[in-house]
Order: structure tokens, then C-alpha cells, then sequence
């Protein structure tokens, strides 16, 4: 390969098991052929080969070779880091992406949730569980699908970079609708920051009395979304918003274990 040249990713799915999980490595028999021979080495490290890979594992990196008979990296140990960062269990699916020759990244397979871009500070008064209402003047007709067929519908929680509704209010609708919200504290946008869960999408007329009068239903909307369960990425992730429905790819790590 010429200087300066860099190898196209190539990626391989290796689904987790149990085993796996109890002894802290990762089955390579299926992508034995994804690494340099001269990366694979004997049992023991007294017979390790002469040169190794560097994986990059999302919180390190690690420079380790591959046991030749049991198809397994030699160092373990940043393994479990790597389970427990990413809360996995078995029949999740990693992705091994070969950078280059001898570099390498694993990463837990992404979950792609559905998100809508939201105003704060309503954005964050759903994820504290004081705003159940979203009003909105077109219905997802997707989500009513899977919620009349019994499933659940989580919705990604993005907060918008726009703040124009906040701005256009006065003093006492501040004080009514957000009191104690600090607008400088939360300032910024871009960032998917929790899930909630979407249990119903109906008319005003069809909401139970206690969330028609819910403060943050707005009857002027055509669309009323019933929002349950809200909980926050264990950190935001930057992601491009949409003024409709959209899909982000978020890091398991950054999932709440309630999720998936």
C-alpha cells in the first residue's frame, strides 16, 4: 500500500453469547481471514505471534495478537470493559471494522431510534416526567401502526437548536409553564438526549379528562402524542434534527438498560 494510503473499512457482525460474556472474549471464528497472518499466534504467550493489532474499543485502545487454536484475542481484560460499557447480553451483535492492515475498531451495533426534534425547555420537562403531552399538527401514522398492533413505540427525545417558542413568551408565561428552568444552564441544540415512550396519538376529544386539562395540552393542535417513561441517554449524543420524525444511530453504551 502506497504511503499515505488508507484502507476502506470493512466491517464483520459477531453476534455475543453467553459464553462470552462469562469469560470475557469474543469468538473470531468467522473473521479469522480479516486479519494479517502474522497476527495469529500459539497457545500460550511464550508462542504469541510477532506482530499484533490495535483495537480501538470506544473508551481505549489495546494492542493484543489472536490465539491461533481457540480464535480469541490474547488480552481479555479490556473485553468485560467493553461488555459492561456497552450493557451487553447475549444475542447482541458487535461490529469489528478492519481501518487499516493491522488497526481495527469494535463498537456495539447502534440502536436506531426514531427521534422528533423538540424546544427546550419542553425537551427536558419530558424527560423529567412533567410534560406527557406533545402537540403536534400532523399524526405518525407509523406509530399508530405498531401501537394498534400492541408494540411498543419509543421516540428519541432531540432538542431542537431553535428556541423561538421560549423567546416569543413573556414573563408570567415563563413562570407558568417552565418555572425553575434556567435558560443559560440549558442553552444549545443538536443532541438526541433521552427516549420516552409514545402510548397514545389521538384527538383532544379522546384523551382521558386528566391530560385534557394537562397544562402542556394545547387544543389548538390537531394531534395529541401520550408520552410514558421517560428516561435519559446516559449522556446527549450530537445528531442533526428534522422537522419530522427521524432516525439516529446512538451507541449502546449511551442506552439506558430499560431500552433494549
Amino acid at each position: 500500500m502506497a504511503k499515505g494510503a488508507t484502507m476502506a473499512a470493512l466491517r464483520r457482525f459477531i453476534t455475543i453469547k453467553q459464553a462470552n460474556l462469562d469469560h470475557g472474549h469474543i469468538y473470531l471464528a468467522e473473521c479469522m481471514d480479516f486479519f494479517p497472518s502474522d497476527v495469529v499466534g500459539g497457545r500460550n504467550k511464550a508462542a504469541a505471534a510477532p506482530k499484533t493489532v490495535q483495537i480501538d474499543f470506544g473508551i481505549g485502545q489495546v494492542n493484543t495478537d489472536v490465539v491461533g487454536n481457540k480464535k480469541i484475542f490474547r488480552k481479555r481484560g479490556w473485553v468485560r470493559r467493553f461488555f459492561a460499557d456497552n450493557h451487553l447480553a447475549p444475542g447482541d451483535c458487535v461490529v469489528l471494522e478492519r481501518l487499516d492492515p493491522y488497526a481495527y475498531r469494535l463498537s456495539a451495533e447502534p440502536l436506531e431510534l426514531t427521534c422528533l426534534s423538540i424546544q427546550q425547555p419542553w425537551a427536558d420537562f419530558i424527560l423529567d416526567g412533567k410534560k406527557q403531552i406533545e402537540n403536534r399538527n400532523w399524526a405518525w401514522t407509523r406509530a399508530q401502526d405498531l401501537l394498534n398492533a400492541g408494540k411498543k413505540v419509543p421516540l428519541g427525545i432531540h432538542v431542537s437548536s431553535s428556541m423561538s417558542i421560549w423567546l416569543g413568551l413573556n414573563d408570567e408565561q415563563r413562570r407558568y409553564y417552565a418555572q425553575g428552568w434556567n435558560e443559560e444552564a440549558n442553552r444549545g441544540g443538536g443532541a438526541v438526549i433521552g427516549i420516552a415512550d409514545v402510548v397514545r396519538i389521538c384527538r383532544w376529544r379522546d384523551l382521558p379528562p386528566h391530560l385534557q386539562r394537562h397544562k402542556y395540552t394545547l387544543r389548538e393542535y390537531a394531534w395529541h402524542w401520550e408520552l410514558a417513561n421517560p428516561r435519559k441517554l446516559l449522556a446527549p449524543f450530537r445528531w442533526p434534527g428534522n422537522t419530522r420524525t427521524f432516525t439516529a444511530h446512538i451507541p449502546r453504551r449511551l442506552v439506558p438498560a430499560d431500552t433494549v
